[in-house]
């Protein structure tokens, strides 16, 4: 059991140590500034935390010394060209089926760094980031640098590549309540999976669009959704537009995958190829954002 606790809360970082009788707060830091994600970095203990600063906008920054001193980390920043279709947060008279008008565009820009991802021992600088508006980033550098995975955000599933011109799809991919604070309804990135076997097969989650994988380091993506339900779509089982919450893998079991969706808790035990529900609305285990997994027993 580990002796340290890194939580991100809307007041700053925590730091919480135990000792030979009990466990202790250290004073907080990133005081007043909303913090979406903490973690540590296994490989070389690296603590990081994204900063969603109300004035300077989202940051990452990063402590080499367990905590005692911090330093921000260059912004991550879309490329020049990078576009995605606007969403609009659905008003009471919204009408699914009715037919879509023209896609309206706008230039990315990062709302919220959502989540972090560390690459396995074998990558040593290897980071991942998810963010708002539905954009995966990876540095190979320790995170002084990152880089748009351009795959992912060109996916059909949200209207092709418009760094080249029109859609050339509708869009899938809907808008996270997370994003509203930022005046928009945009998709987040919010897990991010790493295969322990193999550090190209990796699984992201996005609110609200599903779950995509990818088994050649992100070069292509391909939607893991079979089985998911979407109760308030015109079509249920529709491949797209489902609202996953957390997704995680058990860690010697990786093809133990589970979700806690708005719909209910799903589990999969082929690797995301299909899923099946398994909590019911009324056992008290349905509606949730977090999840867990035995690092060892796939099925807990």
């Amino acid at each position: 059991m580990s002796d340290t606790i890194l939580l991100g809360t809307r007041k700053g970082t925590v730091i919480v140590e135990r000792n030979s009788s009990r466990w202790q707060a250290r004073p907080i830091v990133h005081q007043g500034i909303p913090v979406c994600y903490a973690a540590r970095d296994p490989r070389d203990g690296t603590l990081w935390a994204s900063l969603d600063h109300g004035h300077w906008g989202p940051k990452l920054s990063r402590s080499r010394d367990g905590g005692t001193t911090w330093e921000d980390v260059l912004s991550l920043k879309y490329p020049e060209g990078a576009r995605h279709i606007i969403q609009y947060l659905p008003t009471p008279d919204f009408d699914p089926e009715a037919p879509a008008g023209e896609p309206q565009y706008k230039d990315a820009t990062v709302y919220k760094i959502w989540s972090i991802a560390f690459g396995p021992a074998t990558q040593p600088g290897r980071l991942y980031a998810g963010t708002i508006p539905g954009g995966l980033f990876v540095s190979d550098d320790g995170g002084d640098s990152w880089e748009l995975n351009r795959p992912l955000w060109n996916h059909e599933s949200r209207g092709g590549d418009l760094f080249k011109g029109e859609a050339t799809s509708t869009t899938h991919w809907g808008g996270t309540p997370a994003s509203i604070d930022y005046g928009v309804f945009e998709p987040g990135i919010h897990s991010i999976v790493i295969d322990p076997r193999n550090a190209d097969h990796l699984y992201v989650a996005v609110s609200s669009a599903g779950i995509l994988e990818t088994k050649n380091g992100g070069k292509t993506w391909v939607g893991r959704n079979k089985g998911m339900r979407v109760d308030y779509l015109p079509d249920p089982e529709a491949e797209w537009g489902h609202d996953p919450h957390f997704v995680t893998a058990c860690r010697d079991q990786p093809d133990h995958v589970w979700q806690q969706n708005h719909f209910g808790v799903y589990y999969s035990d082929n690797g995301a190829q299909s899923w099946n529900k398994v909590s019911l609305p009324d056992a008290g285990v349905h509606f949730g954002f977090p999840i867990a997994v035995d690092a060892q027993d796939g099925r807990t």
